[in-house]
Order: C-alpha cells, then structure tokens, then sequence
C-alpha cells in the first residue's frame, strides 16, 4: 500500500531506531526536506510513524519498526549503518552522548574496530559519570567485539579490563570481572606495559582485599608499587599505595597503615584534592575517609571523624557517589564510637539511600550492617533486624566482601539482642566472628570479641566464655596496639542510654 519512496523511507528508518532525527535522516535518505516530509505524511497516514514532532521522526510501536527492519536485505541494511556513522558524526559537533549510538552503528555495519573504539569512548564517559549499569553493558559489547577482532585487539583487551574494572567490582561484578584479570596482567607483560602491569597487580590486591587474603593483597600492591615508584607515576602510585595501607590494616598494622594514608592524604592536597587520577573515585576524599576507620581502631575517634567530615565534603562539593559512601562509612564508625547514635544512624541511612540509587550491591551489608548497631542503640531494634534480614533474603552473599559480612553479622546481633532474641543474637555474633577469624583481620576479631562479651553479660553473667573473650581481647589489643571499645550495657540496656 506504500509507494516506493515511502516504503524506502520506512525501511531505512526502521534500520535506524524508532526515532530518528530529521537531520539525520535526510543525510541517511538522501533526500530533500520537502520530499521526506512527504513520504512521513504517507507514512502518518498508515498510522506507522507517529504525526512529525518537528525534529524526529518516531514509529508507532516498536513491533511496526522491527516488521519494517525485517524486509531490508543485509547489503542494505550495512550501507544503512555506514550512512548513518556519517550522518550522526557530521550532525553533532559535541559527539559525547552518542558514542554507543555509533558502536551500534558500527557493529552492524560489520567494522568491529571502529566498534571497538567508540565503545572505549563511552565506556570513559560512563565510567567519569559513575554509570556502573552502563559502563557493565559497554564493557560487555567490548569484549564481544575484542573476540570477534582476535589478536589485534588484545592491547585494548587490557586497556578495557583495567578502567573498568574498579568501578563493576563496586557494584558487585565479582564473578564476571575476576577471570579477566590474570590475562590482562599477562598480555601487558607481554606487550612491555609496565604501566598496565602496575594497574593489574592493584586491582589483584583489591580482589584479595574483597576476599580477606591480606598477604596476596600486600604482596601485589608492593609490586606495583615498586613499578609505580620506578614509573614516578602519582595515579599509579596512589592506588598502589592505597591498596598496601589496606592489606596492612587487615593484617593489624594499623600505624603503618595509618602513617601510609597521612602520606597520601599530604601528597593528594591542594589542587589534587578533587583530582580522580583515574581511580574509580576521589582520591583525595577515600584516603581521608579510610584514614578515619584507621584511627578508629586505635581510639582516635574524633581526629577520624574529622577526616571523614572532610572526605564527605569533598565527595558532595564534586557530586561522587561512591565517595559520599566511603565518607559515610567513616563517619558512621566514628560516630558510634563517640556514642552519638541518632547521628550515626542519620548519616548511614543516607548511605544506604545512595547506594539504593547507585547500585553499589558490594557496599550494603557493611552499611547495613553499622546502620543496625545505630538504630539498637536507639531504640528501634525492630527495624535494624528487618533491614538485615531484608538484604539476607536477597541472597547477594556472593557479590560482597568478607569485612562487609562481618559488620552486617554484627549489628545483625546486637540489633536481635536488644529484641530479646539471645539464642539467635550468639549465633549472629558467632558468624561475625567466624568471618573475622577466617580472614585473620584482628581489628575485627577485637571488635567481634567486645560485642560477644557484651552480650554473654546481658545473657549469661557467669558465662566462663566472657573472661576467655576479654582475655583473647586484651592480648590482641597489646599486640596490635589496638583500643577496644568500653562495655556498652549500661548505654544499650537504658532508656537514658537510649
């Protein structure tokens, strides 16, 4: 029923998307104005395209487009994509918001390498504008496309594997990022990378550090470090750096670690302060958010809830969602320590609503998890243990870390405990410290330890476990030159407390 103008018009429209531009589609048609406004007009008439908006030309349903794009030839169909790779690049000077576009474009017109490379381009922009969803789904068509290509394509394999990787490890895309890695550490050794083989041996180290393997986790970082240093290369250096002081806290060497974050805090001043140095967040805000749980864990709670105050005022001024949370974290901590629990649970609860907007999966039982010990201590018990047992039944366990299944564990008991619930807050408690002794970590064995004492105190007065706990707790704190925390029956156990 169309006539041959208006059925090419459908077609090649069809091939395009469901809504064109009008400027991109005269370029595509090669037609004039007047005659593509009246093949639209037949097209109208049919009710397959919409009435003209103006500016774009949109189908009526998706179903009528994909009818359309099912009669175009494949010859037809690849001169189509190739016109409009011109069209769109010759119609927007500012092509930011339509390099996917031009993948697409690309991939269907069968040329993988120019594929490739706008893929790169907006997998940058998703990742500097915190698109995790995105950037997974750009990252996915790019190593489509890198297999199609083969050997050719195995030094942007590497360059893919690590701008990538950080930021889908913060929503949680364990299973599917970690067997990237070896092999892009490998094809950059190869290729006589260096600067690759120092990014690759930090983003191991930060797996390890996920999983609780402090050793392998410090042992990478002092590589890459070295390589780093070797290199005098400062993005590389920081996250070197910042792995190591990591590692050095899961294995109690919190002075180290706290004199390593103070290093970077100084080097990441000034104009540095806002610099993301290619990190998947601000540098200068996550060194002086992990600083404050540092100092945290040798009682200076009020210098470290400073540096979180700073991190989270710098992670809001520049509008960066991960580092808000960081910072929150912090703040969190600190502010539990100091006893400020209604403050405490305002500034997690914000957390949690960040990372319900963002995504970041990985970070939510650790939130959680504080958020749970907060809201006890005020009163509001019920609603701690329903959030924990809500983000259980998710079944996520797999897309976290091992310090952030300790926390969850941990407020999930106190938060039981204060319900009258002993049997089942032990058992939370056991698990926390389960997790804690599984990874050796003694800043969370000591914490775990004064929580079960507490509680055992509450439950059992004669419990011999209590004076085991303290026992246990006490040698560690010397060790590790650690401060843990006071009795909390007093404050937890009262409506004044409360």
């Amino acid at each position: 029923r169309l006539s041959p103008g208006a059925k090419e018009c459908a077609q090649a429209l069809s091939v395009l998307g469901n809504e064109v531009e009008i400027d991109v589609a005269l370029k595509v048609l090669g037609k004039d104005s007047e005659t593509l406004m009246r093949d639209c007009a037949e097209l109208e008439r049919l009710e397959i395209v919409q009435p003209s908006s103006g500016t774009s030309i949109r189908f009526r349903h998706a179903i009528v487009a994909e009818a359309c794009s099912d009669t175009v030839p494949g010859p037809r169909r690849r001169e189509l994509h190739r016109a409009a790779i011109t069209a769109v690049s010759t119609t927007y000077a500012d092509l930011g918001a339509h390099f996917e576009r031009l993948a697409f474009h690309a991939e269907s017109a069968r040329n993988d390498d120019l594929a490739l490379e706008y893929l790169w381009l907006a997998g940058l922009r998703a990742r500097r504008s915190s698109a995790s969803g995105s950037l997974f789904l750009i990252f996915q068509r790019a190593m489509k496309c890198i297999e199609r290509i083969g050997e050719p394509a195995e030094r942007r394999f590497v360059d893919f594997v690590l701008m990538a990787f950080a930021q889908l490890l913060q929503i949680g895309e364990f299973s599917k990022m970690n067997p990237y890695l070896p092999r892009a550490l490998e094809l950059a050794q190869r290729q006589d990378r260096p600067d690759k083989v120092c990014a690759a041996l930090s983003h191991m180290g930060m797996v390890n550090w996920f999983q609780g393997r402090y050793v392998d986790c410090r042992e990478q970082s002092e590589r890459a470090l070295a390589i780093a240093t070797e290199l005098d290369n400062l993005p590389l250096k920081f996250g070197a750096k910042f792995m190591l002081a990591s590692a050095l806290y899961g294995m109690g060497e919190v002075k180290r670690a706290i004199d390593m974050q103070l290093e970077l805090r100084d080097a990441l001043g000034g104009a540095l302060e806002t610099t993301r140095l290619g990190a998947a967040a601000i540098p200068g805000s996550m060194v002086r958010s992990y600083l404050s749980w540092f100092m945290m864990e040798v009682g200076l709670y009020e210098e470290g809830l400073g540096h979180a105050e700073k991190a989270l005022e710098i992670a809001t001024r520049e509008g960066e969602p991960y580092s808000e949370i960081l910072a929150r974290l912090g703040m969190g901590r600190n502010l539990l320590k100091l006893r400020r629990y209604g403050e405490a649970a305002d500034c997690l609860q914000a957390a949690v609503n960040v990372i319900d907007q963002y995504g970041y999966d990985p970070a939510l039982p650790h939130v959680v998890g504080l958020l749970a010990s907060a809201l006890a201590r005020t009163g509001q018990a019920a609603k701690a243990v329903a959030s924990v047992e809500a983000w259980l039944a998710r079944g996520l366990q797999d897309r976290t870390g091992r310090l952030e299944l300790y926390y969850l564990n941990a407020g999930y008991a106190e938060a039981l405990a204060q319900l009258g619930s002993s049997s089942d807050a032990l058992a939370a408690i056991n698990s926390a410290l389960d997790v804690a002794r599984s990874i050796s970590n003694p800043c969370l064995i000591v914490q775990g330890l004064g929580v079960r004492t507490n509680l055992l105190a509450a439950i059992d007065p004669n419990s011999e476990q209590i004076a085991a706990d303290l026992v246990e707790q006490a040698n560690l704190c010397r060790q590790y030159g650690l401060v843990a925390d006071e009795q909390l029956r007093a404050s937890s156990a009262s409506p004044a407390g409360r």
